[in-house]
Order: structure tokens, then C-alpha cells, then sequence
């Protein structure tokens, strides 16, 4: 838009487009190669969170001042790039953007990303996140070290904030930025089922020691007790899962079970009893939902931002 055009007088923006899974006819690629400075295509091949991680070996390669790692999801508002812009000029010390789905603008100190609920920001978001090139860049590879938890993009902010003990955020409305497309159920589950089981992965390979592992899986579990059943995949009791097309990180589940046993009988007896019931299913119920906020006020505290 004109707001980008007026923009790149005072900064050169730099465009890459990096396809997996897709094949893009004649005339989307030539509108690519028209906008973008680098377009990466790997045909067919199926590969979400490897492409994902790539993302920041780019950044690396390029070293530029603000870094935006874009989903195909998404789609850019107008005045985007111009509101990410004006964040970073007006508070010099924000370290980086977050969206939020509460429609507000603020600044605070993060000092927590995994063990708090911070549902509400949207850091979880490939999009989510723009970051300050300067401070994050010795972060960016643990991107590729953890891309099969799904959760690559937050392990950057994870691995950051064990550095610098807190950072800085400027949180915005996401539709300030983007807007998401819509999936059904059914596409969740089966997109997200390997995110679902990586997070169980990630707070265990997080954790200062046994207990706090023994804790956090514990308050994961009470949390998000209406999830495991839904993102439960039968077929992972059985055959190898090495498969990288099909039941994409399906072996997430299992390292996730069996980190769960490690933890104690108690977590694993817990998790094989919410396998079983289909929770999600009452997600429309008022006392329902009454027992997901009582919960949530149970086990998390909250954000350090309100």
C-alpha cells in the first residue's frame, strides 16, 4: 500500500516466499518472483515446521533490523508494516512485538512463556511475532533443534528469555497485522495434533529438574484436560513412525506418553483417563466452561502483563 511505499524511502524491505507441500501454477509464480527478492520452492514435499524453522537460518543469512516470519495462513492488513514500524520507533526498548486477541496496545516485561497463561497473547502464532534482529539473533538456531515439537518459533522467545532473564514486549491487536483463515475441526486436529503433544515435550525439556517437570505437566494436563482425547490418535500404539507424509510427527505422541510415565504414575494415570473421554465435546457447556476458568485460576497465575 502507500503507507509501505512511503516506508521503504527510509528502509529496503526484503521479501522471501518459501513454498513446501504446493505446487504453484505458472502465474502465481511469476507474481512471486515479481514481489519477492528470493522464492524457494520444494514441491510436494511435506515440510510445515522444517520450512518454518528455515525461516530464521534466512534471517541469519540476511541480518536484518526487524524480522516478520510470516504463515501462509495469514493475511497482511493494510498499514501492517507501517504499525510495526511506529512500535518499534516510539519504545526503543521493546525487544519485540506480540499480538494479542484482546484488542489492546501495551508494553510490559515477559518474563515467563511456557508456565503461565498467556492464552491470550499470541506468541504461540507463527505470525504472532516480529522480532528485533539485534537481541534474538543468537536464539534463532534453536529453531531447527526443536521444529519436531511444532513449537520452533516459540523456542526462539524461550531460549532468548533464558539469556536475558526478561524482555521486552509490545503487544498489538492481531488484526492490526493479519487475519487468519478459518479451519474446521477436523483440519485442527489433524495439522495441530503434533503441536498438541510437542508442548508436553517442550515443558519437560524446560524444566529445571524432576519435580518442576513432575508440576508443570501436571498443571498442562488440568489445563488442557478437553484436548486429549480430541488430538488422540489411535494408530500410534502400533508400527514404525519414521513417516514423514504420513500422521505428520505422529511420534510426538509417543514421546509425550512416555515422558508423562516418567513423570509418575499419578500424571501418566491422569493422562490415560483424559485419552479416553471425549471432553471437547461439552466445549459449549456453561459448567463446562465454569470448570476451565476455575481451573485455569487453579494452576496458572497471572500474566505479567495484567
Amino acid at each position: 500500500d502507500q503507507h509501505t511505499i512511503l516506508l521503504q524511502k527510509y528502509f529496503k524491505l526484503e521479501i522471501e516466499i518459501s513454498v513446501n507441500s504446493y505446487e504453484p501454477t505458472a502465474e502465481e509464480l511469476y507474481d512471486a518472483k515479481l514481489f519477492a527478492d528470493e522464492v524457494t520452492l520444494f514441491g510436494l514435499h511435506l515440510l510445515y515446521d522444517a520450512n518454518i524453522s528455515q525461516g530464521f537460518l534466512k534471517a541469519l543469512l540476511r541480518k536484518p533490523t526487524f524480522f516478520w516470519l510470516l504463515s501462509t495462513n495469514d493475511e497482511i492488513k493494510d498499514r501492517a508494516l507501517t504499525t510495526i514500524w511506529d512500535c518499534f520507533n516510539k519504545n526503543e526498548n521493546v525487544d519485540f512485538i506480540a499480538t494479542n486477541s484482546m484488542h489492546i496496545t501495551k508494553n510490559f516485561t515477559v518474563t515467563d512463556f511456557l508456565h503461565r497463561n498467556h492464552f491470550e497473547f499470541c506468541w504461540g502464532l507463527i505470525s504472532g511475532v516480529i522480532y528485533k534482529f539485534s537481541l534474538f539473533k543468537d536464539d534463532f538456531n534453536a529453531a531447527p533443534f526443536t521444529s519436531w515439537t511444532g513449537w520452533e518459533h516459540l523456542s526462539v522467545l524461550q531460549s532468548s528469555l533464558n539469556r536475558n532473564k526478561a524482555l521486552e514486549c509490545c503487544t498489538i491487536p492481531s488484526e492490526l497485522l493479519y487475519s487468519q483463515i478459518e479451519r474446521s475441526l477436523s483440519e485442527n486436529r489433524e495439522i495441530y495434533a503434533h503441536g498438541f503433544y510437542g508442548m508436553i515435550c517442550l515443558l519437560f525439556i524446560s524444566s529445571q529438574n524432576n519435580l518442576e517437570s513432575k508440576k508443570t505437566l501436571r498443571r498442562f494436563m488440568f489445563n488442557n484436560f478437553f484436548k486429549f482425547r480430541f488430538f488422540h490418535r489411535e494408530s500410534i500404539e502400533v508400527g514404525p513412525l519414521i513417516n514423514g507424509n504420513k500422521n505428520y510427527l505422529q511420534w510426538n505422541e509417543r514421546i509425550a506418553t512416555s515422558l508423562i510415565l516418567s513423570s509418575g504414575i499419578i500424571n501418566y494415570l491422569l493422562f490415560r483417563t483424559l485419552c479416553q473421554f471425549p471432553f471437547y465435546l461439552l466445549a459449549e457447556s456453561r459448567i463446562f466452561q465454569w470448570i476451565k476458568r476455575h481451573l485455569d485460576r487453579k494452576f496458572y497465575k497471572k500474566t505479567d502483563a495484567f
